[in-house]
């Protein structure tokens, strides 16, 4: 009886630890941090405003763009709170800023490698812009989920 009561115990302990599911700020935070996207992209933004076009550089801003494709926000979805608090502060919203962000680098790389240093210039602004809109939504994911005070940039 007791092997009984003790596995039967044991069970309800391992239901109870792997079933615990994280908030949708969290899961995205974490996606987030562990693919370290905002140092990965800043630093995508510097090697493209001092022009840098080399493969090796152009290689290292694709991936931050596979790794963002990567992420599907249905994947997401089984978090505590199942709707947005606003259609624009989902998780995949921010993502897709951050993914044209890359794409408008990319753009810029080629346009570099091609001398056309002014066409860069546009797109790197562009960029820049689609980053900024990204920071803002997440700053405002942050403070719509609470979390303003534990992590700030």
């Amino acid at each position: 009886m007791k092997k009984f009561v003790a596995v039967l115990l044991l069970a309800a302990v391992l239901f109870l630890l792997t079933s615990c599911t994280l908030d949708p700020f969290e899961e995205y935070e974490n996606f987030v941090m562990d693919m370290d996207i905002n140092a990965r992209i800043e630093d995508a933004l510097t090697g493209v405003a001092k022009g840098d076009a080399s493969p090796f550089f152009e290689r290292s801003v694709e991936s931050i763009y596979y790794d963002l494709e990567n992420f599907n926000e249905d994947d997401y979805k089984t978090g505590i709170l199942k709707q947005p608090i606003r259609e624009d502060y989902t998780a995949g919203n921010i993502n897709n800023y951050y993914i044209d962000c890359i794409r408008l680098l990319l753009f810029a790389i080629d346009e570099n490698r091609a001398g056309n240093t002014q066409k860069a210039k546009l797109y790197y602004d562009q960029a820049m812009d689609k980053y900024v809109g990204a920071q803002k939504l997440y700053e405002q994911f942050l403070v719509d989920y609470g979390r303003e005070n534990i992590y700030s940039y």
